[in-house]
C-alpha cells in the first residue's frame, strides 16, 4: 500500500492458484487494519464475521483452512474438461457455499 497525501492505493488480486495478492487495506500507526470481505457474504441467513481462525456464521465458526480446501475443490470442478458437470457449491455443516462465497472470504 502506497500512502500519498492522505490517498490510499492497494493492490489487490490473486495469484494462479487463487491465494490473495494483497489484504492489507490501510495502516493506523504500527498496526495493520485487514478488511471484512469485499462484499457480505450471508449463508443461511447469518452474515460472516473474521475471527483468528476464519469465520463465523452465527453460532457456527468455520476455519479458513476448511474454507480454502472448499474452494480448491470447487476450483478443480471447473477445471475438470472431461466432465459436461461441475460441481455448484459445497455443504460445510449446514451451509451451502458457492465457489463466488469461498472466492469472497479466502
Amino acid at each position: 500500500m502506497i500512502d500519498i497525501q492522505g490517498v490510499a492505493f492497494v493492490l489487490w488480486g490473486r495469484w494462479g492458484d487463487g491465494g490473495v495478492i494483497a489484504k492489507t487495506v490501510g495502516i493506523s500507526g504500527m498496526e495493520v487494519i485487514e478488511p471484512e470481505p469485499w462484499e457480505t457474504v450471508i449463508i443461511n441467513g447469518y452474515t460472516a464475521e473474521k475471527t483468528a481462525i476464519g469465520y463465523k456464521f452465527g453460532c457456527a465458526e468455520i476455519s479458513s483452512l476448511i474454507l480454502t480446501r472448499a474452494r480448491d475443490l470447487l476450483l478443480l470442478s471447473y477445471c475438470d474438461l472431461s466432465s459436461n458437470r461441475k460441481i455448484k457449491s459445497i455443504k460445510v455443516g449446514a451451509g451451502n457455499f458457492s465457489l463466488d462465497d469461498l472466492q469472497k472470504l479466502v
